[in-house]
C-alpha cells in the first residue's frame, strides 16, 4: 500500500516538476517621437530561469535636440506601448510607460545643453500569462526590470491537495 501512495504522490507532482526550467518570452516597444525628441522601437527575445531579473530597454536609441542654455528643466514626456509575449502560452499583455526628458544637470549659460531621457514614474505590477507570472518594476535610468515565475494552475493545486489527502488519510478496512 505504501508503494501505491508514493506512486500516486509522484504522479501528482510530476506535472509541476516537468514545468520547471527556462522560460521563453519576449518584449516589444513601439517607440515615439515629437518635436525632435524620441526613441526607436525595440524588440528582444529572452530565455530566463525562473525568478531571474531581466532588464529591458523600452526607450532604445533615445535622442533629443541640442539648445543653447539656459533651457527649461522639464522637456516633453513621450509614451510608449510595451508588450510582453509569453512564448509557451502564446499570450501577450500591453501597457504604456512614460519616457520623461529633463535637464537634471544644466549647462552654464550660453553653452550647448540637451534634455536627458529616463523612464517616468510607474507603479510595479504583476501580470499572469499562461502559467507564468511577470513582475514589472522600474529599473535604472532607461530600463524596466522584469522577472518571471511559474504559477501552478488551480486544477493542478486541487489534484495535489486531493492526492496528499488520499496519502495522509489511512483507509479503513471493513
Amino acid at each position: 500500500m505504501t508503494r501505491f501512495r508514493l506512486a500516486v504522490l509522484a504522479a501528482l507532482l510530476a506535472p509541476t516538476a516537468a514545468a520547471a526550467g527556462p522560460i521563453s518570452w519576449s518584449y516589444t516597444s513601439s517607440g515615439a517621437s515629437e518635436a525632435g525628441y524620441g526613441f526607436d522601437p525595440a524588440a528582444l527575445a529572452f530565455t530566463t530561469d525562473e525568478g531571474e531579473v531581466q532588464q529591458i530597454y523600452p526607450a532604445n536609441g533615445a535622442y533629443a535636440p541640442w539648445f543653447v542654455s539656459p533651457i527649461p528643466v522639464e522637456g516633453p514626456t513621450l509614451w510608449t506601448h510595451v508588450t510582453l509575449w509569453d512564448t509557451a502560452a502564446a499570450e501577450a499583455y500591453t501597457f504604456r510607460i512614460p519616457v520623461v526628458f529633463s535637464d537634471n544637470e544644466p549647462a552654464p549659460e550660453g553653452e550647448w545643453d540637451t534634455h536627458v531621457p529616463r523612464i517616468g514614474s510607474i507603479t510595479p505590477f504583476d501580470v499572469k500569462l499562461g502559467t507564468h507570472k511577470y513582475h514589472v518594476e522600474p529599473g535604472p535610468w532607461l530600463t524596466l526590470n522584469v522577472s518571471v515565475t511559474t504559477t501552478p494552475e488551480p486544477a493542478t493545486l486541487l489534484m495535489g491537495a486531493v492526492g496528499l489527502a488520499g496519502v495522509a488519510i489511512p483507509r479503513r478496512r471493513g
